[in-house]
């Protein structure tokens, strides 16, 4: 199902949950993975507002519901 097909609301969703992750040249990464839906930013304002972009087009009808964003960082601890 692509973005332009979909005309329905999922059922008994009231909150979308996008994994942020960093990109390899630079920026973050949003997936969404349940719908499908992938958002790009090179700040955390950019992205947030790709991620309200992304989930009004595909609700055309409108979203009533959280979307949260949940960050995984990866740190490295070198032991000798």
């Amino acid at each position: 199902m692509t973005m332009e097909d979909n005309t329905k609301t999922t059922t008994a969703t009231n909150e979308l949950i996008f994994v942020v992750m960093e990109g390899y040249e630079g920026g973050q990464i949003a997936i969404e993975s349940n719908l499908g839906l992938v958002a790009f930013g090179e700040s955390t304002g950019d992205l947030t507002a790709d991620i309200v972009d992304k989930v009004r087009q595909y609700f055309k009808t409108g979203f009533d519901g959280l979307i949260r964003l949940r960050e995984f960082r990866d740190t490295l601890i070198a032991l000798k």
